[in-house]
């Protein structure tokens, strides 16, 4: 079990350390939903959204999303101190590059196409990215995603509670890369959520080559 040591401290950080995140960018790429509005909570000076069609499943697992939504690009709006924009998925490694300009950090989703394309760009550009499901904060100067072996997480299992959950810790990861509470999680290493029983464990990832 990761413990509550892992995110103790969160919820008392100074006060001039939460106010740095007022100046933090972060991109959301394959699906934005309720993480969009957890981090709107945070006051991120930006919440840029990478994502297309909302799919029936989109619906099962984000209580963000409704039927009404499918078929089309949600839209998000901003708050008093975020400002929030979208764009739809970038085709080529390339394109992310452009989509990814100026941002700090990377929260990926259960978009497995567009997570590795916006991790491939992230890695050239020296931003962090944030993975979902095991959830790691991935370095530029770490270990690659692809070199990463993830267990398989079958989307046709997975409920609504469990992404809830996912999204919160990922936000919670991006609050701590920025404010320096908190103990990070890196590959291999990662957090894993228990939705039935509501607990975090640490678990130690597979890699493709020796670690260290």
């Amino acid at each position: 079990m990761v413990g509550e040591g892992d995110i103790s401290g969160i919820e008392s950080i100074p006060l001039e350390k939460l106010e740095y995140l007022s100046k933090v960018k972060v991109c959301v790429v394959g699906k934005g939903g309720v993480i969009v509005e957890l981090l709107k909570r945070w006051n991120f000076k930006e919440v840029r959204v990478i994502e297309g069609e909302v799919k029936p499943e989109d619906v099962r697992l984000d209580p963000f999303y409704d039927e009404e939504l499918i078929g089309a690009v949600p839209k998000y709006t901003s708050s008093e101190k975020t400002c929030v924009s979208t764009l739809l998925p970038p085709t080529s490694i390339d394109e992310f590059k452009l989509s990814l300009r100026c941002m700090d950090v990377i929260i990926g989703s259960y978009d497995e196409r567009t997570l590795k394309l916006a991790a491939a760009a992230a890695r050239d550009l020296g931003i962090p990215l944030v993975t979902w499901g095991f959830v790691t904060t991935i370095l530029p100067d770490g270990i690659p995603l692809e070199e990463i072996e993830f267990p398989e997480i079958e989307l046709d299992n997975v409920s609504a509670t469990f992404n809830v959950l996912v999204r919160a810790l990922q936000c919670y990861e991006a609050v701590k890369l920025f404010t320096g509470v908190g103990d990070l999680v890196f590959p291999p290493e990662a957090i894993e959520v228990d939705a039935l029983d509501l607990r975090l464990r640490k678990v130690r990832l597979n890699v493709k080559r020796a670690v260290p």
